[in-house]
């Protein structure tokens, strides 16, 4: 086949390129068992807590019980509770994280195919922040409200003219879906519709466009609206900001991306975006019009970055996710445009090598982290039901942060490492914070209104020591006196009582 032949194979054939990277990305979730993610593990135990307490397990329900405010976090925990009825928690993680590398991917293309039919080819750009710095520290409800995001924006662009009932219910639950995944997400939502129909009422010249279209998608998400006002007005209100030093120098070096180990090879994706993009101003006026709403979206989003806290309360990481919808919309408004097809070719097969090292980067990388995830998913399954059980992490590594809650994802057990039913923010939340309580008692067990509160199994994990005098007091107690049930080079349990 002459090049010229394969080129235009390329051109009536692009989502066969794009199926080809969406494969290539889905490799690194079947190589391994768990891909490990900061909160995954998190999410998942109380994913099980949540299920249970559904299904009546009292014992779990002294403890925790479901949290009556629909806090704009649930999708993701909705979605593993399902899985958990009838899959294994690997599985049922594993299925999550495929569901959302697919629905992000075609999401993503959607969007850009509304506003460029023929811009297919260059929706690969998504690829390199399908694997982001966001979700593999495991915010999967963030990173779920992205892909509502983007069908719901697609979903109006192509239908905000309709007025029929249908659209407008089905409008609402794409609102609702939104919502309930992340409140940040849901508000830059109704941001890019309000740009958008400003922006189509202006080229219309019709001011009541604006009335009746704008004033419809606004009664539609009022209800939502008033819900998120409703969740962050009832929370601590402390504001965090990063210096401005700080932000220059994470927008340079990717901040919202997983490195992998090859962060020194950022610079090729800057290289490609940056020439992109030289490329649409050095033709501006042949550009697409309709896509400069992304490039609208990027300029505020990059002021948002700058200007608005990284903190409020107890929720963070504000400006990596502000950074994470800036790259994206840049992308969108470049993928939305019009290029020679030779330089999209050259794009798409340079991306398509540098994709490639990084996948295999972080295959390698997963490889550890998935052999203790599997270890102390097996220790969880030694252990008695409804137990409650201390651990004492001494290892560093970032990912680990949250690993001991593996160990209650396949059977009911109360473990006293559970930062999210110490907040307000989740749908599972302490009756009584006895993680607190234990820890700052500085024992194996403590009372509270009149009921004893003990520790039946103490497990130590981890290559490295820790600080904490407590933690050390516990491990050198158990040395001593107490019964080891299980022994490995990474962990050690005790049973207490």
């Amino acid at each position: 086949m002459r090049i010229i032949d394969r080129i235009d194979f390329l051109r009536r054939n692009h989502l066969w390129v794009f199926l080809l990277f969406l494969v290539m990305h889905l490799i690194p979730l079947f190589s391994v068992d768990v891909l490990v993610t900061l909160d995954g593990a998190s999410h998942l135990y109380n994913a099980k807590l949540f299920d249970e307490l559904l299904l009546g397990n009292d014992f779990i329900a002294s403890f925790f019980e479901i949290n009556k405010e629909l806090v704009p976090n649930y999708t993701g925990h909705l979605l593993l509770s399902f899985f958990l009825l009838f899959l294994s928690p690997i599985l049922s993680l594993k299925l999550l994280h495929i569901l959302y590398v697919v629905a992000i991917s075609f999401a993503f293309r959607g969007l850009v195919l509304a506003f460029n039919p023929k811009g297919g080819l260059l929706s690969v750009l998504i690829f390199p922040f399908v694997y982001s710095d966001l979700f593999m520290n495991g915010f999967y409800n963030f990173s779920l409200a992205i892909v509502f995001f983007l069908f719901s924006f697609r979903y109006w662009v192509r239908n905000y003219q309709r007025t029929d009932i249908w659209f407008l219910l089905s409008l609402s639950v794409l609102f609702f879906l939104t919502y309930l995944s992340h409140s940040f997400t849901f508000a830059f939502l109704c941001l890019a519709i309000g740009l958008f129909t400003v922006v189509e009422a202006v080229r219309q010249k019709r001011m009541d466009f604006l009335w009746k279209v704008g004033g419809k998608v606004f009664l539609v998400a009022l209800p939502f609206l008033i819900l998120a006002v409703s969740f962050v007005m009832k929370r601590e209100a402390v504001y965090g900001y990063l210096s401005k030093k700080s932000l220059w120098e994470h927008l340079l070096d990717f901040w919202c991306l997983f490195g992998f180990n090859t962060e020194s090879w950022f610079i090729v994706l800057w290289f490609m975006l940056v020439g992109l993009s030289l490329v649409v101003f050095m033709r501006i006026k042949n550009r697409n019009r309709s896509g400069d709403l992304f490039l609208g979206l990027l300029i505020i989003s990059v002021f948002l970055y700058f200007f608005m806290p990284d903190s409020v309360g107890y929720a963070s990481v504000f400006s990596k996710r502000m950074l994470y919808f800036s790259f994206v919309f840049w992308v969108l408004w470049i993928a939305s445009q019009k290029y020679n097809f030779t330089l999209s070719v050259i794009v798409v097969v340079l991306l398509f090598f540098y994709q490639g090292y990084r996948v295999k980067s972080m295959m390698d990388w997963s490889v550890f982290e998935n052999n203790k995830a599997k270890e102390m998913l097996a220790i969880g399954s030694k252990l008695p039901k409804n137990s409650v059980v201390l651990p004492i992490r001494r290892i560093g590594v970032w990912h680990f942060f949250h690993l001991s809650n593996f160990m209650g994802a396949e059977q009911p057990m109360v473990i006293l490492e559970n930062y999210e039913a110490s907040l307000d923010y989740f749908p599972v939340r302490w009756r009584f914070d006895l993680e607190k309580a234990i820890k700052d008692n500085c024992s194996f067990e403590v009372d509270h209104q009149g009921i004893k509160y003990k520790v039946d199994y103490l497990v130590v994990f981890g290559f490295g020591n820790t600080d904490d005098k407590c933690e050390l007091s516990r491990i050198e107690f158990a040395e001593q006196f107490l019964d080891k049930v299980y022994q490995s080079d990474f962990a050690s349990v005790y049973k207490v009582n």
